[in-house]
């Protein structure tokens, strides 16, 4: 019994954590967090990688569109540069890193880790 509760404890933890790291975004950064999430769940299957791409008669060039929108947005890709060190096409950029090179170099790596690091909390 002890196990359980030291474990619920952890994972309570762990919520709590992850939430307060999350903070209240802005409209743009909540679109930017919707397609980077939405782009990093197929990044790396087979489906985009070796067959689809980005190509327009494939499932993923959506993303694409909507990463081009959000960057067409000037002002507001500077300063989601200026504030968490990427812009939309960053997230493209990634993803086709891993389409064509089947892997991150250390320049990726640290991209995706901005990318990854906007948390923003459920609208």
């Amino acid at each position: 019994m002890k196990k359980l509760g030291a474990a619920l404890v952890t994972a309570a933890a762990t919520i709590l954590s992850v939430q307060a790291h999350a903070k209240k975004c802005s409209e743009y950064e909540h679109q930017v967090y919707d397609v980077a999430k939405a782009v990093a769940a197929f990044r790396q299957s087979d489906q985009f990688v070796n067959e689809y791409g980005w190509s327009a008669a494939g499932p993923f060039n959506k993303w694409l569109q909507k990463v081009q929108a959000l960057q067409d947005d000037k002002e507001k890709a500077l300063e989601l540069m200026g504030t968490h060190n990427f812009t939309p096409m960053d997230i493209y950029s990634v993803a086709d890193e891993y389409r064509t090179a089947g892997h991150l170099d250390s320049f990726y790596k640290a991209l995706d880790r901005s990318i990854r690091s906007l948390k923003c909390r459920p609208k």
